[in-house]
This record gives C-alpha cells, structure tokens and sequence, in this order.
C-alpha cells in the first residue's frame, strides 16, 4: 500500500494523481497519471496493490454530500465538491476541449469561457430511470424491483429511496413510480421510466414492459396515478391514463407537450439559455433553428424574427407549430421536419438567414458545422451538451472564417459531470444585398 496526494480534478471528476508522483503499490513507476474516485486536490489517498483507494486525509473544505446514495450511485459525481471548486471544474471541461482544439489556450487563462450558470439541487424535471427484477447492486425493495440509476460504469442497478437533484415533484412520486415499475417491469431486461414534472401533472413514458397491460392491471395503474399526480401515462408508447395533457410555458408560449419527447432539463437552465441565444440573435430578421425539437428557441425568437425550425421528430415539430399557432404577437415560425444528420442545410439554402442556431444532440453536427463555415450567414449559434463536440464543430467554423465570441458554460446536469454551453460565431466583414449587417449586441 501506497500513499499519494491528488493533484487536481480530472475531466470526469476524478482525483488525479500525476504520472510523476503515482507509483505504484508494488513500488513499481505508474505508466500514466492515476484515477482516485472522489479525490480532491491536496487530499492524501492509501492506494492497495487492487487498486482500491482509501482517504487518509481529507481536504478541509470537502463538502458533505447530500444524498445517501453517493459514491454508489453513477447519477452524481461531484457532491463531494466545495462550491468554487465545482464551478471551476464545469469551466475547465469547457476550457480543455476547447484548447485541444487550438481554439484557446492551454493555460486557461484565455477569458472567453465565462464563470457557469448553477442551476442548484432540486431543480432536474426531467429524469429517465431503470427498473429491472435481476438486479445484482444496491438491493431490491421487498417487491423485487429496483428502480434507480446504473452504479458507476457497471450494469448494476442502484435502487434509490430519493433523489436530492429531482424536483420536488419527482421525489415524492417515486414510491408510485416504483408500484408502477413492479406491475409492467419484464422477467427479464430492464425498464425505462421516463418522467418530467409538467405544470399540469407528471408526465411518465414506460418502455420495456413484456406486453400490454391487460384491464386489471390497467386499473391498478390508473390508481397509482392518480396518487402520483400523473397526467399520462403510457406504456410501450400506448396511451393507458390521460387525466391531462402536459404543458410547459416557454417564454410565454403554452405548449402541449409530447410523450417521451426532449425537455431541457431544468427550467432555470431553460430560461438561461433562452436570453443567451435571443441575446446573440438580437437584430436579426430571419433566423433557421437547427435541430429545434419542440421549439425552446424557435417560440423564443418569433418575438422578434421570422423563423424556420428544422427537425427530424415530426411530433415535436407539430407540438411547437399547433403552441405557435395560439399564440399573437409572434412572427411566422415554420416547422420543417429533416433530418439534419443526412440532410445538412447546404450553403446556397443558409442564404436567406441572418442568423442560425443549432442545438445538436450529444454526437455535435459535423456534416452542418462544415455546411456553415462555407456559408455567409452573419451570425452563427452553437448551443451544446458536449464540451468535445462543440470544440470540433467550433474549430470547423473557425476554419471557414468564423471569429468565436464567448462561450457560456450552464449547469444544467447537477452534480454530475456533463454542462450545457452556448457560444455566437461571427464572420468579418459579411453584409447582406439589400440587408443590413447585425449589431453584434450580446458581444462580450
């Protein structure tokens, strides 16, 4: 056994240990930096010849988690963080794949990645959970289900009793939830449990159940939500209780809402991103929203401009197109359904856009980012929930021409160790024949 003090905080979360200062157990020179989970710098760790570390001398200001279920469960890394250094840990991810890319420097001091917007414990809507009888982690309540998160990079499920980042919503239904789980979980193979506190009631997608519930098992479902609060729920993408339909408000716009469709995580997150981007766009009278699902920025931006919202979900499309349609005072908000993996907007169809802005899902949106750094549009958004992927389409629109402003780091995944960012690219010198050139407010 060996003993060693973490240097600093790896992009995961970990306590890293330089190559430099991690020998071994058996004496032996460690290849490369080693990983303590939980670790925190200046903290002292006993490292076993299995690998297995133990804290031998806490850093003063560790905090103390919230939850009962941390350092099992894989849902939350950093609950362990005092508050400045969570900050800075969100920042860094954004600051390292972004000097990997040669976009900024290496030695953080490049001031482009503002401080992150916290959105704070108790303030996740949205949350996607899995249930399974044949659970071999965390234990099974007395009716043989577990329901909870997977444990850190295993397959073994953590039956959780409650969840500090949920809302409050959430958390109380979870007993419901777990009544619900045992009645439509499969003998074999897990269930998804997807749930999002909606203002008129939860709203609860179940998939992987064997089959379709039959009428008594329907009638035991419909109690339970009616405990829960639930406005819907479906199992196997079949309507089996609708007590109402669910709505958000977004920017003052009422939409009915999906089943199982992406909802920003958290509404204060939510509202962040949506003054960052009408910020950046501010001018502009003819805006594309790229992968714009059910509209978060598209309903935003109509006060203002006229919008095309491309997407491949057809019912997120028709969702923002029927909440736009009952809504005054807006400009015209078109829905066009596409695929923007396989069918990118090519540079000739980018022309009538003084702006653009693309929310890709975690893979980022090479083939459009390439798209875009050929064309001419003034003002190009990229909002991401990927830090690695952002970088390389950044780097694409900054090889065709595009000047990076900053970027906004947003904290929308509490605890763990993903964050939301928004950046505005801006090409020198583009005007528009017959237009006029943006103000390029929000710069900063």
């Amino acid at each position: 056994m060996v003993e060693r003090n973490i240097d600093r905080i790896g992009n995961l979360g970990d306590g890293v240990v330089e190559a430099a200062n991690a020998e071994t157990a058996d004496g032996m020179p460690a290849t490369g930096p080693l990983f303590v989970p939980f670790g925190l710098p200046g903290e002292t760790w006993a490292i076993n010849d299995d690998g297995v570390a133990t804290l031998i001398t806490p850093a003063p200001d560790r905090a103390t988690p919230l939850c009962q279920h941390f350092t099992i469960c894989g849902g939350c890394r950093a609950q362990h963080m005092p508050s400045d250094m969570y900050a800075a840990w969100k920042r860094a991810r954004i600051v390292d794949a972004l000097a990997q890319a040669q976009i900024v420097t290496p030695d953080g001091q490049d001031t482009r990645v503002l401080e992150p917007i916290l959105s704070g414990r108790g303030t996740r809507r949205r949350a996607v959970l899995t249930a399974s009888r044949n659970t071999d982690g965390g234990g099974k309540d007395r009716a043989g289900v577990a329901v909870g998160y997977y444990a850190r990079a295993t397959h073994a499920l953590v039956d959780i009793a409650h969840c500090p980042v949920w809302v409050p919503q959430l958390e109380a239904a979870l007993p419901d939830l777990r009544a619900i789980a045992h009645l439509t979980a499969p003998k074999r193979g897990d269930l998804r449990i997807t749930v999002l506190a909606s203002e008129t009631g939860l709203d609860v997608a179940v998939t992987g159940a064997d089959h379709d519930p039959d009428a008594e098992v329907r009638a035991q479902l419909s109690g339970y939500a009616e405990s829960a609060g639930i406005a819907r729920l479906l199992v196997n993408g079949r309507d089996v209780v609708q007590r109402a339909e669910p709505a958000l408000t977004i920017d003052g716009v009422r939409l009915l809402v999906p089943p199982a469709t992406f909802v920003q995580a958290t509404a204060k997150a939510e509202a962040a991103m949506i003054n960052r981007v009408v910020t950046e766009t501010q001018g502009a009278r003819a805006i594309a929203d790229l992968f714009s699902g059910i509209g978060t920025f598209a309903l935003a931006l109509s006060r203002g401009a006229r919008i095309t919202a491309y997407d491949s979900d057809t019912e997120a499309v028709d969702a923002m197109t029927r909440a736009h349609n009952h809504t005054q005072n807006r400009k015209p908000v078109e829905g066009v359904v596409r695929d923007l993996f396989r069918e990118p907007l090519a540079r000739k169809e980018l022309e009538p856009f003084d702006a653009v802005v693309f929310d890709p899902p975690r893979a980022g949106a090479r083939a459009q980012a390439e798209q875009l750094a050929k064309s001419n549009v003034p003002t190009v958004v990229a909002v991401s929930c990927n830090p690695q992927t952002f970088a390389r389409d950044a780097k694409t629109l900054v090889d065709g021409g595009y000047e990076m402003g900053s970027v906004l780091p947003i904290d929308q995944f509490v605890f763990s160790e993903h964050v939301e960012l928004i950046a505005a690219f801006r090409k020198p010198s583009v005007g528009r024949k017959g237009g006029r050139r943006l103000s390029g407010r929000g710069r900063r």
